[in-house]
This record gives C-alpha cells, structure tokens and sequence, in this order.
C-alpha cells in the first residue's frame, strides 16, 4: 500500500536500479480516500504521490475522490 512518503518514494529508486534493461510496467491504484471519505495517505505522501507515481507509470486508476485530492490546488 502506497501509505507514506517513504514507501512511495521507494518506488522510483527501485525501478531505476532494477528495471534498467527491461522497463518496468507500472499500474497504480493509490488508495487515498477511503469509502467514507477519510483520507488515509499520512503527512507528505499526497506530494510524493503526485511527484513520484505520474512518471512511471503505465495507467493510474483511481476514484472521484481520490482524484479530487491530487488534483485539487495546494
């Protein structure tokens, strides 16, 4: 589960380093909103979130709400 800031930002180091020669196919579905409305990613993480996740990946899927939050101004 992307969760916080350090596991998303692990992310791109990893497939950098292990992903040289084949590339890495990356489909994302970030839970950040739960059902009710609770944003479950802790301090940081929508950031790294929005700086890490886009350029790697292949598709990102992701509700409404969830968009909302990554979307929405700072």
């Amino acid at each position: 589960m992307l969760y916080d800031e350090a596991t998303i930002r692990v992310i791109p180091s990893t497939s950098e380093k292990d992903y040289v020669e084949k590339p890495l196919r990356l489909v994302c579905y970030p839970v950040n909103v739960s059902a009710s409305g609770y944003i479950i990613l802790v301090d940081n993480a929508v950031e790294a979130l929005i700086d890490e996740t886009p350029p790697l990946a292949t598709l990102i899927t992701q509700n409404t709400s969830e968009a909302e939050l990554v979307l929405s101004p700072k």
